[in-house]
């Protein structure tokens, strides 16, 4: 989990308990998250608030399919795509999505290749071909 924050000490309660200190990592903030993100399989969103998630279009170009609630702007940058899962902006709904994925980790890999495609649209050529037609 990359990023800081005031409920750091509640996490690290929770990794303890769950006995999770094996498999989650609490990493901090990062000022390049790149590397990270990029050895990752899944991008998760767990915001109950976002506007345009710069975030979630990052993963995107990295071919890094997208788990969310569905928080304004979350359906905009997944342009209706098979790219990542909007899940209920409860964290009932994020919980029930993830068990999903991992209850079933080939799920992923189909959203991969679409992840990719529609992180081709956020790239800079593509943005620059908008607003020139725009000009």
């Amino acid at each position: 989990v990359l990023g800081e924050g005031s409920q750091r000490g509640e996490l690290e309660e929770i990794i303890a308990a769950g006995g999770l200190a094996d498999c989650v990592r609490l990493a901090g903030f990062r000022a390049n998250p790149y590397p990270a993100l990029a050895q990752a399989d899944l991008y998760v969103s767990a915001s109950f608030a976002e506007g345009f998630s710069t975030a979630a279009t990052e993963a995107l170009v990295l071919g890094k399919p997208v788990c969310s609630t569905d928080c304004a702007g979350m359906a905009e940058v997944l342009g209706g795509q098979p790219c990542g899962i909007l899940t209920q902006n409860t964290e009932e709904g994020l919980y029930a999505a993830l068990r999903e994925l991992l209850a079933a980790p080939e799920l992923p890999l189909p959203l991969r290749e679409a992840a990719k495609q529609r992180g081709d649209a956020f790239s800079l050529e593509a943005r620059m071909r908008e607003i020139e037609a725009m000009l």
